[in-house]
This record gives C-alpha cells, sequence and structure tokens, in this order.
C-alpha cells in the first residue's frame, strides 16, 4: 500500500507532552512533512529521542493523538530532525 507524504503548510507546529499529561508540554518543533501514519518535525536540542518514545502531539489544528518516535536525524549540534508514527486507537 503506498504511502503518502505532504509538505506541512508554512509554521505548523508540533506540542509534545507526556502520554495522559496534556497540561504538561515538553517539547514544541516546527512540523515538515505530513501523512495520515505520522509526520516529521525539527526540534531544537542537545540530546536526542530515544525510538519508541511515546508522546501525546498536537499537530497545528488537529487533535491530541499518540504517537512514538520512529526515527531520529540529527541535523546539527543543536537541531534534530524527528519521525513521528501515530498510534492506533483501539
Amino acid at each position: 500500500m503506498p504511502r503518502f507524504r505532504f509538505t506541512a503548510d508554512p509554521n505548523t507546529t508540533v506540542g509534545l507532552h507526556s502520554v495522559g499529561e496534556e497540561g504538561k508540554l515538553l517539547f514544541t518543533g516546527l512540523v515538515v512533512d505530513e501523512s495520515k501514519s505520522g509526520f516529521c518535525g525539527c526540534f531544537v536540542r542537545e540530546d536526542d529521542f530515544r525510538v519508541g518514545e511515546a508522546y501525546s502531539a498536537k499537530v497545528g489544528m488537529l487533535g491530541v493523538m499518540e504517537c512514538e518516535v520512529r526515527w531520529s536525524q540529527r541535523v546539527d549540534e543543536k537541531i534534530l530532525k524527528v519521525g513521528f508514527m501515530y498510534r492506533d486507537e483501539d
């Protein structure tokens, strides 16, 4: 099944929260790409995200959805590009 990605609208942000604690913002980033199954964003962080880490994400005008880190790529010493996949709601 093909996966479709599209470029996010300019200045679309993502807020990452601990799962179940949407009131406490952990990180804010800029969304680069979006798809039905996830998104990619850039974050200013000196430490890395770990594959498998779970977050609640508020992407742009969408509702809060649980997601997990699928990959993390360092752009430079302060910027990370990170791919997230939405978790299925059972």
